[in-house]
């Protein structure tokens, strides 16, 4: 299934369910983004760090989407359901977007906006009221791109871990 994003930059992927032989590759993928934009440094939580790098985990208790180029994937994001080990926020009738992570080469050319929209129609499909999620207060990059897509600010969902501030963003779908 592929979901196209009207932008002018936009790169030919497909963006698709991860498969089993992804997994190693989605944790590198997630873990390199990640560390890229410090979110992850030397003192980060090694649980954190585990559950970005464990592609198969992440597929084994939620959907976990690509984009894949034909050659390599370019990015991937998770969809977590209320009662998964994954989601923090969401409530039974919303999906919880987790660890969107584009390869730095290939941002601002439509991966992440097809990513999400492949998790907001997965939503609809499911037939949930809402898309939420949560991003570092000091990440101003993600709130802006989240915004852009239509997502408000839940300040009731903030939350904080080990330090870092999580601001909680929705979508009704």
């Amino acid at each position: 299934m592929a979901y196209l994003d009207g932008g002018v930059h936009t790169i030919s992927v497909i963006i698709r369910t991860a498969q089993p032989g992804d997994a190693i590759a989605i944790g590198k993928l997630t873990v390199a983004v990640y560390r890229d934009h410090g979110s992850i440094g030397p003192d980060s939580d090694a649980g954190y760090l585990e559950s970005l790098s464990n592609g198969a985990y992440r597929m084994q208790h939620a959907t976990v989407f690509v984009a894949d180029t034909g050659d390599a994937l370019a990015g991937t994001i998770t969809a977590a359901r209320k009662g998964s080990p994954l989601s923090h926020v969401a409530a039974a009738d919303e999906l919880e977007v987790r660890m969107l992570a584009v390869t730095p080469s290939l941002r601002r050319q439509g991966v992440a906006n097809q990513l999400m929209a492949a998790c907001e129609q997965l939503a609809r499909n499911e037939q949930k009221s809402a898309v939420v999620l949560c991003t570092e207060s000091w990440n101003v990059n993600a709130q802006s791109f989240y915004l852009q897509r239509g997502y408000r600010p839940a300040p009731h969902r903030d939350w904080t871990i080990n330090g870092t501030t999580l601001l909680a963003y929705e979508l009704p779908v």
